[in-house]
C-alpha cells in the first residue's frame, strides 16, 4: 500500500474526525462516539502554532484519504521547553502497515534534528500491545503506570506513561 506523509491541512479534519470516532481506534483514545467534526475542528486549531502536525495520505478517486495523523505537542513553560508530548492515531483499516511508525519516525526526526528536542514522552492504554511494540522499537521505555485513568469498555483501564530521551 502507497502512503505519503505531509502537513497537516484544515481540510484533513473530516477525516481524521472519521478516524477518532471508528472503532479500532476510539477504544484508545479519550473521546466519545459522538465526536462532532466541529468538536474535532477544536482540538485541531488548539495546537500550538508551532507544534509539528503531520498526515498520513492515500490517493482516491475523490481525491486524497487521511488514514493517519500526530502531532508534537510542544511544552511551552520556560523550563521544560526541552520537552513535547507526541499523540498518534491510525485508521484501523490501515494498522500494522507501516502508517504509525511512518509518522512517528518524522515526529521524532523533527524532535532530534530541528528542534534539539531531549524528551518526548506519550501515554498509551496498558493493554495496547500493537502501539506499546511500536513505541518501544523507536526507543520509548515505560516510566510509569497510571491506575484507573482511562475508561474503556464499561471499565477502568491503566495508561502507561512512555518517554524517549535524546539526550546530548
Amino acid at each position: 500500500m502507497k502512503f505519503r506523509i505531509r502537513p497537516f491541512k484544515e481540510s484533513d479534519i473530516a477525516d481524521i474526525n472519521e478516524i477518532r470516532s471508528m472503532r479500532g481506534v476510539i477504544e484508545t483514545i479519550p473521546t466519545l462516539f459522538s465526536e462532532s467534526v466541529a468538536f474535532t475542528e477544536k482540538v485541531m486549531k488548539s495546537i500550538g502554532p508551532n507544534d509539528p502536525v503531520l498526515s498520513a495520505v492515500i490517493d482516491t478517486p475523490e481525491g486524497e484519504k487521511v488514514i493517519g495523523n500526530g502531532v508534537l505537542r510542544l511544552t511551552e513553560k520556560a523550563r521544560l521547553r526541552h520537552t513535547a508530548s507526541v499523540a498518534l492515531i491510525v485508521h484501523a483499516g490501515y494498522h500494522n502497515m507501516g502508517v504509525g511508525r511512518a509518522i512517528l519516525s518524522q515526529l521524532l526526526e523533527i524532535a532530534d534534528k530541528w528542534l534539539m528536542l531531549v524528551r518526548v514522552d506519550l501515554e498509551v492504554v496498558a493493554d495496547n500491545a500493537g502501539a506499546i511494540h511500536l513505541y518501544e522499537s523507536l526507543g520509548f521505555q515505560t516510566e510509569g503506570r497510571l491506575k484507573y485513568a482511562f475508561m474503556k469498555d464499561g471499565k477502568y483501564a491503566d495508561l502507561l506513561v512512555m518517554g524517549r530521551y535524546n539526550l546530548p
